[in-house]
């Protein structure tokens, strides 16, 4: 494998873990529609900035990993392979992507349990739940199922990226 496929491979494992946070988001627009007045200007804000930026930001990091690649790695005359497998490679970058997000979410999971227990405001003896801190809760939990789907999953995830990389490079016999 060159530096460059390595570049190139680690480019876009960042790229899905920009996605994984734009998709991640997804349930918080719940909460905007819970209030009466909703003001266009911030709601338009919000899911640009919260979900839509990150997926266009990870697509062309997607599309442009080749290009970014050849700058990472810079003189392309002195580049030597890399002794190592790709299978490996993609394994460690995906249980290690699974793990970052465990560990960035355990903490807000907590929080947002905290939360929703001393805010909730009780009402003749019943809880009355705030669909603000549920998103928040239903995210966190998506984000660690994500996680330890990725962490214990990754033969599966790599079989599946092999299977995609190799779509249509085969011809089909009649």
């Amino acid at each position: 494998m060159s530096q460059k496929s390595f570049a190139k491979i680690s480019i876009r494992i960042i790229a899905i873990y920009i996605a994984t946070y734009g998709i991640m988001y997804i349930p918080s627009i719940a909460t905007l529609f819970e209030f009466d007045k909703i003001d266009d200007v911030k709601t338009i804000v919000m899911v640009v900035f919260s979900i839509i930026t990150p997926l266009i930001l990870s697509m062309l990091l997607w599309l442009s990993s080749d290009k970014l690649a050849i700058w990472v790695i810079g003189n392309q005359n002195n580049v030597k392979p890399i002794n190592a497998d790709v299978t490996q490679l993609q394994t460690i970058a995906l249980c290690t992507v699974g793990f970052i997000i465990i560990v960035t979410a355990l903490p807000n999971f907590a929080g947002e349990i905290i939360r929703i227990y001393y805010s909730v405001p009780i009402i003749e003896g019943e809880r009355i739940l705030n669909t603000y801190h549920l998103s928040y809760l239903v995210t966190s939990s998506l984000k660690i199922i994500l996680g330890i789907l990725l962490v214990s999953g990754v033969r599966f995830w790599v079989h599946l990226l092999h299977k995609i990389k190799r779509l249509g490079l085969y011809e089909k016999k009649l």
